[in-house]
């Protein structure tokens, strides 16, 4: 309904995950969503941390945008007020990796914690990062997350840079932003034999690849997303052909869904199914591609409906079809 949509966390959040106000009270909104989500995702896994396992579970906070609200209001008052003026309050909630402490305070984690910060697929890497310190035995469970916020701050400079949509439109229809959005999306990552959590899915494989681009521009690059997928198809082991599905980054902005086009057309040929969970969120940059990856794993438990929305691209056309998930076995998430 919006080109610009906020999500928010309440006492009822607080609640039900145990956080008290006096706790409360020391976060700024980037850290309380992602206390939360935290907090939720290892209650959903039945993770409970303990003096013994403590050492054993970390976490990878993604996020692209981190506190910058916070940031700038620290900024703005120093600005406003003199170097005196700065906020004893904001100023521990200024550095990026604030909230990724807040929840290893809370739960008690003192495994491995790095923040991530690489733009909007930080959500996404997160899980590689994760993947990799429980594939090299450096932890028995990790979490996985990704987080940034929307805010009136976030709103000026999205606005400035000329991304925020005119109006709400879907993937693949040729808009000229996104709708600028937020959120936290935590997962949890557990090696074969460490728990008898529920399992949505496997990560079979990843890849990760960076190639230059121009200043200024946001999408990236095909022959980046182009060797993303053939290498992490490698690692996994299996063929491009044995793809069911993708869960891609499309969010309304034309040069970020010509570039998706371009390449799943060149890769799959329009055969594959697309799914796109930011027409239902909007861009929540790390946020995003972290639930891309969740809608990809429930999918494929069986925890969501067999049948969804779902596209089918080449550059010449794009058309929009409900399909069938319940056959899936091997799915791709891209950010």
């Amino acid at each position: 309904e919006s080109t610009s949509v906020a999500s928010a966390v309440g006492s009822a959040d607080y609640a039900a995950c145990g956080l008290k106000m006096a706790f409360y009270r020391k976060l700024d909104k980037f850290s309380l969503m992602q206390v939360i989500s935290g907090l939720e995702a290892l209650q959903e896994a039945g993770i409970e941390v303990t003096e013994e396992n403590a050492e054993e579970l970390g976490m990878i906070v993604g996020t692209g945008d981190g506190p910058l609200t916070t940031v700038y209001e620290f900024q703005e008052h120093i600005s406003e007020n003199g170097t005196t003026a700065g906020s004893a309050f904001n100023f521990p909630n200024t550095v990026y990796n604030a909230a990724g402490g807040y929840l290893s305070i809370k739960t008690g984690m003192r495994g491995y914690n790095v923040t991530v910060t690489n733009g909007a697929q930080s959500g996404m890497s997160s899980l590689c990062y994760a993947y990799n310190e429980i594939k090299q035995n450096r932890g028995k469970a990790m979490l996985a997350t990704g987080t940034d916020e929307n805010s009136e701050v976030m709103e000026k400079l999205y606005a400035k840079l000329g991304k925020v949509a005119g109006d709400v439109k879907q993937a693949y229809a040729g808009g000229d932003g996104f709708v600028l959005a937020d959120g936290s999306t935590s997962i949890a990552l557990e090696n074969e034999t460490s728990h008898n959590a529920k399992k949505y899915a496997e990560v079979c494989g990843y890849a990760m690849t960076h190639e230059g681009v121009a200043y200024g521009d946001v999408a990236g690059t095909e022959k980046g997303l182009m060797n993303a997928i053939v290498d992490a198809a490698a690692m996994a082991g299996i063929t491009l052909d044995q793809i069911d599905a993708v869960y891609g980054f499309a969010n309304g902005a034309d040069e970020v869904d010509t570039l998706e086009c371009h390449v799943y057309e060149e890769i799959f040929a329009g055969k594959v199914p697309v799914h796109q969970v930011r027409d239902y969120t909007g861009e929540g940059r790390a946020a995003s591609s972290a639930l891309s990856v969740a809608h990809a794993a429930l999918t494929l438990s069986g925890d969501l409906a067999t049948r969804q929305n779902a596209y089918y691209v080449t550059t010449e056309e794009v058309t929009k079809e409900v399909v069938d998930t319940s056959a899936y076995k091997y799915v791709l998430a891209t950010s």
